[in-house]
């Protein structure tokens, strides 16, 4: 029996898409009088990539020089998702990778389109049918239970493994052990640092066709029969989701010890600054008071009265903020029902939030609403085109593969260096009442021994520098990465769980 695809319908059935593709940057300053030379355009702006996807993807449709005639691009080719704005970002990065990995040798063989045209459409039936997929996703039970779990157990496996259970002169591997502990057959032989290279080599192989088998697993669950029938394209649209995307971005990137602590850096920055906007918008309707507040300082019986009135003016912002918040617990919709993950809890800021929730209340609590709640709130498909644009800015400066615009450090004490600003980054994010009761348990004597406040910020920084050791091994944090992109293809397509890449084929085309 052929198994069900899950595409998804039409974009006429999904609702209205919002047309976001119209460039909403402004065109770049025109020459003066003088002729002086025009500032480049940024190539990361709406209109500069609707160009790139049209001289990469829209080929096959004869262009108008009246660029006012031209038809928009959600027109000419197919929809990748139910948002024009997220499609405008997936689009460039295909347009990317089709124009420097395939029409490089493409052209050289014929002119035809065709070709790339059936590789689009391809897929967009893949995006489709995973969007479709991740909205029946427990995204709470993903983020909170499944996901930090297996962080943990890749923070116990690299302390146990970085630890000798005596000193020398035996010494353990280690990387052997770390794979012991988390084994993937794919990951070996286990690479060393003093190994051949034909062992790396040897290993690099295995993950490849790894990776090239779980994309076809993919391939096959998601695409409809005619495609499958089609092992040309199959072939193609695997390598380009195989290797440029999980193995060059992925695996290879994402992996990186320096890459992981840039990504802290960059999100606590985002954060802050939006942190700053927040707070910018709340103290103006506070201002007035405090122009006055400021003009009448003294001691004098209008500064005093002056000074009580904005004291309460505060608590009373403050207070409806707080009654406002538990009044609005009750009518927060409970946690889905979900499967109880363990949580060890080892000392690991990450996994806080998660033993809290598990030590001292139930799904129906209050403070698992407040997490979903903020959860749903503020992971929305609306910060997503943002994130690509980001991601492509770094992986694509000028939209052509070349050197990032984030730099490996160059020598052992600038990556110490980052990753101190990396800890010094995530300290900031954490509230320092929690901090201070989750990490300052050892610290506590230090502090009533007579230490002050900015030697204990500065032991708190190094406690949270320990923390983040454990993404310094590049293999080990490959292990981590592939256990994730594992968890999510599985949550979004239970058939690989249950059956294989060849029984599932057998399904789909019977043979």
């Amino acid at each position: 029996m052929t198994a069900a695809v899950a595409v998804a319908p039409s974009p006429a059935n999904q609702g209205p898409r919002p047309n976001n593709n119209t460039a909403k940057s402004t065109a770049p300053p025109p020459t003066d009088r003088h002729g002086s030379r025009q500032s480049q355009p940024d190539p990361l702006s709406d209109r500069a990539t609707a160009a790139l996807i049209r001289r990469t993807l829209c080929t096959h449709q004869h262009s108008d020089k009246n660029r006012d005639a031209q038809p928009p691009i959600d027109e000419l080719l197919p929809p990748l998702t139910s948002r024009n704005d997220v499609d405008l970002q997936l689009y460039a990065f295909l347009a990317i990778m089709l124009r420097d990995f395939v029409q490089t040798w493409y052209s050289r063989i014929t002119s035809d389109e065709a070709f790339i045209l059936e590789i689009v459409h391809t897929v967009a039936h893949c995006t489709r049918a995973l969007e479709q997929r991740f909205r029946k996703v427990d995204l709470e039970s993903l983020l909170l239970d499944e996901l930090p779990d297996l962080l943990d157990k890749h923070i116990t496996a690299y302390r146990t493994a970085h630890t000798p259970m005596s000193p020398g002169p035996i010494e353990a591997r280690p990387r052997q052990v770390y794979h012991s502990l988390c084994p993937l057959p794919f990951m070996e032989p286990v690479p060393q640092h003093n190994e051949p290279e034909s062992t790396v080599a040897e290993q690099e192989q295995n993950e490849s066709a790894y990776r090239q088998l779980l994309v076809q697993g993919v391939l096959t669950v998601l695409l409809p029969t005619e495609d499958l029938e089609n092992p040309c394209l199959t072939s193609l649209v695997g390598q380009i989701f195989s290797e440029l995307i999980i193995g060059n971005i992925v695996a290879k990137k994402a992996a990186q010890p320096w890459m992981l602590w840039e990504a802290i850096c960059i999100v606590a920055r985002i954060v802050q600054e939006r942190k700053k906007g927040s707070t910018a918008q709340d103290t103006c309707g506070s201002a007035e008071v405090d122009r006055v507040d400021t003009a009448a300082r003294g001691w004098s019986l209008h500064g005093v009265v002056f000074a009580f009135l904005n004291a309460a003016l505060l608590f009373v912002t403050s207070f409806r903020s707080i009654v406002g918040t538990i009044a609005s617990i009750s009518s927060l919709p409970a946690r889905m029902e979900q499967s109880e993950a363990p949580v060890r809890s080892d000392g690991s800021m990450v996994l806080l939030i998660v033993s809290i929730k598990k030590q001292n209340i139930d799904k129906s609590g209050a403070a698992t609403k407040l997490l979903s709640y903020h959860i749903r709130s503020h992971f929305s498909a609306s910060q997503l085109p943002t994130f690509l644009r980001m991601i492509r800015g770094v992986l694509f400066p000028n939209n052509v593969p070349g050197k990032s615009t984030l730099a490996a450090p160059e020598s052992h004490a600038e990556l110490l260096a980052l990753r101190r600003r990396a800890a010094s980054a995530l300290w900031g994010l954490v509230p320092r009442t929690v901090g201070k009761v989750y990490l300052g348990g050892r610290l506590k004597m230090q502090v009533e021994g007579g230490q002050d406040d900015g030697d204990e910020e500065e032991k708190m920084i190094e406690e949270v520098e320990g923390l983040l050791m454990v993404l310094d091994d590049e293999y080990c944090n490959k292990h981590l990465v592939y256990g994730v992109l594992e968890l999510v293809l599985v949550r979004l397509m239970p058939e690989l769980r249950d059956k294989g890449v060849e029984e599932l084929w057998e399904e789909r085309l019977g043979n």
